[in-house]
């Protein structure tokens, strides 16, 4: 299985109301996706969002990724983030990784999005400390 890993910062607590709007689409859209094997969003320190998502494969996962609720919010991201970064894996048991898994995956191989105003650790290609904290799983895996 192919496992997707997001963090970004919302650049400020105006941003946020509309953050979380678009972010309601996209988990619809993951919800609905049955690809979309499981998935999780996370929330950490200053305005950090993670999301955890488990797909059948690669192939899904970008379809996914540039299409419906999705594609229509990575504008916003780009304009409205400070940091932002994915990374990937694969996984023979499909399991959502811990919050402690999730910062290591993404800190030893991050891909970073471009964003209009970035913050030092982004500039530097940083994943910054701690780990998320609150979980809350939007997909259950169906295998």
């Amino acid at each position: 299985m192919f496992i997707s890993l997001t963090r970004l910062r919302v650049n400020g607590w105006r941003k946020l109301p509309q953050f979380l709007r678009l972010s309601k689409g996209s988990i619809d859209q993951a919800i609905a996706d049955p690809h979309c094997l499981s998935g999780a969003t996370y929330l950490g320190p200053g305005l950090t969002f993670w999301t955890a998502t488990v797909w059948k494969d690669a192939e899904s996962a970008m379809k996914y990724v540039r299409s419906g609720a999705h594609l229509k919010a990575m504008p916003w991201l780009a304009r409205d983030c400070s940091e932002g970064a994915t990374s990937h894996f694969t996984s023979d048991d499909g399991a959502l990784p811990t919050r402690w898994e999730i910062r290591s995956r993404l800190a030893a191989q991050p891909k970073f999005f471009k964003v209009e105003h970035p913050t030092l650790a982004h500039t530097a290609s940083e994943i910054p400390a701690p780990s998320p904290w609150l979980r809350q799983v939007f997909k259950r895996d169906s295998l």
